[in-house]
């Protein structure tokens, strides 16, 4: 299977083994050019960083990148109790997380986990809607091979159930990305696990 990324004039045509697997990393690369791309425009306004909301801003000082795929048939069942932490979202925004289950029964490395909730965009016309985990420790932090952690989300308002593991210390957080630039989100879990 083959699978085309344009960035500006040039064409970026990628040959995969296999569909699924295909159109899982032509997406994260479009997510990732999509981060790049709001980031430049950030810094051509002198608009701050915002802060922690993404994972693809630590890129460039990873040591290591974690493979987050989701095997087919992953049973995440356990109720996962959490607290909600730092919030933080455009006027007229919302992430409200409802349910958290797991294949543990805690928030932990290793873990993989299924988050549902309701949102409201009112700040753009679209967005994409991730379930992120910032990492803690300087050089973890870069992940792939997640298909299931976001969602694109039109104007307004809905429910979303997006999964995604912990493959190292960080702070698990739902977040909007609009143009690619990570625009605030909600942050959850328990413990060291949890940004207040």
């Amino acid at each position: 299977m083959r699978g085309a990324l344009t960035i500006g004039s040039v064409v970026f045509i990628c040959g995969c083994a296999s569909g699924p697997d295909c159109q899982a990393r032509l997406h994260a690369l479009e997510l990732e050019v999509a981060e790049l791309r709001g980031r430049v425009e950030q810094m051509g306004r002198g608009d701050p960083a915002p802060r922690g909301f993404t994972d693809v801003n630590r890129r460039a000082g990873c040591t290591k990148t974690f493979d987050t795929t989701i095997p087919t048939g992953t049973q995440m069942t356990l109720a996962v109790p959490f607290d909600v932490g730092e919030t933080n979202t455009r006027a007229g925004d919302r992430i409200t997380i409802t349910s958290v289950l797991g294949t543990r029964a805690d928030f932990g490395i290793g873990g993989v986990y299924l988050v549902r909730g309701e949102y409201t965009l009112a700040s753009a016309d679209e967005a994409n809607l991730a379930f992120n985990v910032t990492a803690i420790e300087p050089g973890d932090g870069c992940t792939s091979g997640n298909n299931r952690g976001s969602v694109h989300v039109l104007r307004g308002s809905g429910t979303f159930e997006l999964a995604n593991s912990i493959p190292y210390r960080g702070h698990p957080h739902v977040s909007f990305y609009i143009k690619g630039a990570g625009s605030g989100g909600v942050y959850f879990g328990k413990d060291d696990f949890l940004q207040r």
